[in-house]
């Protein structure tokens, strides 16, 4: 009886053991799993961000090829990197620009007025 009784302790025992075993691997695996879960929400929500940007850059090249051959794109280009003036304008350059800081819209047109007419 006592031998008997000692096998079945050690049969269940060992089923216990290896019940034991797979629960732990069991958990362990839901552990790395949501880790690894965590770490692919954060690179997923970087990749969308970097999307986003990509689509905006890419709205804002699109919209930039479509002005490309226009006059006005030309004009701008050519005003800003060639210092283009229509034959109508008169160019300003401001030396000491910080000196004019003060001045309120009204004293710039009468600048500008006086300006013109020493020109003139």
């Amino acid at each position: 009886m006592w031998k008997r009784w000692r096998t079945e302790t050690v049969r269940w025992s060992a089923f216990f053991l290896i019940v034991a075993a797979i629960v732990i691997a069991f958990i362990a695996g839901l552990l790395w799993n949501s880790n690894s879960l965590k770490t692919a929400r954060n690179n997923s929500s970087q990749l969308q961000y970097q999307l986003s940007l990509s689509e905006d850059n890419r709205d804002k090249l699109e919209d930039k090829l479509k002005s490309v051959g226009s006059k006005a794109y030309i004009e701008s280009r050519a005003r800003s990197e060639l210092l283009y003036l229509r034959p109508d304008e008169i160019r300003f350059e401001i030396e000491n620009a910080e000196l004019l800081d003060n001045y309120t819209p009204q004293e710039w047109n009468i600048l500008m007025e006086q300006k013109a007419l020493d020109n003139e």
